[in-house]
């Protein structure tokens, strides 16, 4: 049992003018935390505890625990445990931390972590010790799952980087011998087959950049953790994109222009520039892909007060009432003869399901604005804070695509 002596020594000290001046009922302070916590003498025997700790961890009342050791109510080995830290956290003072698994009074198991700290007298010596219990048993089910997905993660990296592998493979098989057909080692070719060869390295162009993008959404969910490239400037990345899916646009006969906020002149884009590439080209590939031949598709920048707005508006007429399901559908491009070649462009078959990943991903948001017989708007908004002052990095703004 616990001598007279050092029951005296953790008694609470009379309000002195080293401390608040307040009339602190020790009990109270105990019962007012919402974690099982336990005061111990040096002799290791209850002085103190809250009605947690007595009732729900150990099931007994607190007169029932106070003046008893833990050996006295919990036999075995754990009891051993636990009075073993308790002794070196006495010798070597300052603060102990450890996890391990309690059984509570009704039989639960959990697992939980402690922590200890010296309490001291006010002479300076070693009055004995207090304790308080967390359970931590949803942490770490939590780490527990983060680990899983973790593995599932990297599992799912190995299997795409190996199907990637596989598919590519024969792929550039395929479009190396078209290119070889073309450049005319089997001998002439007619108009017919040099056109039939062109679709072959176009279709199979197009798929390495769907491998491309697929892989990149996939290895990098969050560009925003990935290196950000430098700045550029959003007429550059815009001018670029308006190149890229010219030739389609000229194929099927549709104006494709550029429209630059003056605001943005003087900024530059920070951030990852192959996901705004990405979904640049597709968000142009949806229009020309639902835009009528002689309709128009303009690739607009603004700048306001929300941030910075990248539109695509086109003037529409092909299968409007697919439209939308087509934009939010990752698979759903429906096949029509008149845009045969169109959906060639890279993204296209990837669907804008990918543009909306990436666009959030880079902090920003992606809408879609369509209206029967007037055409569709996607944006892309970018916030502010991607933007910085810069200059140079021109590049010459492609000529509109004439109609017809």
């Amino acid at each position: 049992m616990t001598s007279a002596h050092n029951r005296q020594r953790i008694q609470p000290a009379p309000a002195g003018n080293d401390d608040l001046g307040l009339a602190v009922d020790p009990a109270a302070l105990l019962e007012a935390l919402a974690l099982p916590v336990y005061v111990k003498d040096t002799a290791l025997a209850f002085r103190a505890c809250n009605t947690l700790f007595a009732e729900t961890v150990m099931g007994l009342p607190r007169a029932g625990l106070l003046g008893r050791r833990v050996r006295d109510l919990v036999p075995g080995a754990a009891a051993d445990a636990h009075e073993t830290r308790d002794r070196a956290l006495l010798a070597e003072g300052g603060v102990q931390v450890y996890e391990t698994t309690v059984r509570y009074a009704d039989g639960t198991r959990t697992r939980a972590r402690f922590r200890k700290r010296v309490l001291h007298a006010r002479d300076g010596t070693v009055a004995g010790l207090v304790g308080l219990i967390q359970d931590i048993a949803a942490e770490t089910a939590l780490t527990h799952a983060r680990q899983a997905a973790e593995q599932a993660n990297a599992a799912k990296d190995r299997f795409l980087m190996h199907m990637s592998h596989q598919l590519r493979t024969p792929l550039n098989s395929v479009i190396g011998y078209a290119e070889a057909l073309e450049m005319g080692v089997a001998g002439p070719l007619s108009a017919a087959q040099r056109a039939y060869l062109d679709s072959i390295v176009s279709a199979g162009r197009h798929m390495e950049s769907v491998f491309a993008v697929v892989l990149d959404v996939a290895h990098q969910s969050d560009p925003l953790h990935r290196a950000a490239a430098g700045p550029r400037a959003p007429h550059t990345l815009c001018a670029e994109a308006v190149g890229r899916a010219l030739p389609q646009a000229t194929a099927a006969g549709i104006t494709l222009s550029l429209h630059d906020d003056p605001a943005l002149s003087d900024l530059r884009l920070r951030l990852d520039e192959q996901a705004l590439r990405h979904s640049l080209d597709a968000l142009l590939a949806n229009a020309l892909a639902f835009t009528a031949p002689g309709g128009r598709i303009t690739l607009s920048t603004r700048l306001d007060r929300d941030g910075l707005a990248f539109e695509v508006a086109d003037s529409g007429g092909n299968h409007p009432g697919e439209r939308v399901r087509a934009i939010l559908d990752p698979v759903h491009h429906p096949a029509r003869p008149e845009t045969a070649g169109v959906l060639d462009l890279p993204g296209s078959g990837v669907g804008l399901t990918i543009v909306k990943t990436l666009v959030s991903a880079l902090g920003g948001t992606f809408t879609v604005d369509s209206v029967p017989g007037r055409g569709t708007t996607a944006t892309v908004r970018l916030p502010a804070t991607r933007l910085e002052p810069g200059s140079g990095d021109d590049a010459p703004t492609p000529t509109a695509t004439p109609a017809g």
